[in-house]
């Protein structure tokens, strides 16, 4: 099942695709599902990285998603390359998806 999905802020935000008989999560990423109630979906996604990872929450009745990542992250390719040390912390999304009318 796909959604069309936007931010909190009302921009648009990639595709939800829901795949629940593969416990597959898909926006922008694949995340594995590890929970399903009558309401939320909860997935995850273990990042390249051996610090932190992402948690998405789908609220199947009114649509709402939370979004959370922890991990090591640089402020661009050159502090990359420059080998810089990354700093790590936290990102949060929120926003509304729903499915098309056909």
């Amino acid at each position: 099942m796909t959604f069309k999905c936007i931010h909190a802020e009302g921009d648009p935000a990639a595709d939800l695709v829901v795949d629940i008989e593969n416990e597959i999560l898909l926006w922008g990423l694949a995340y594995r599902i590890h929970s399903i109630t009558d309401q939320y979906i909860s997935a995850h996604r273990v990042t390249r990285s051996e610090v932190g990872g992402d948690i998405f929450v789908f609220d199947r009745i009114s649509g709402n998603y939370l979004f959370a990542a922890v991990g090591i992250y640089f402020h661009g390719v050159e502090d990359i390359k420059q080998g810089k040390p990354g700093y790590f912390t936290t990102n949060t999304f929120s926003g509304k998806c729903t499915r098309p009318l056909l």
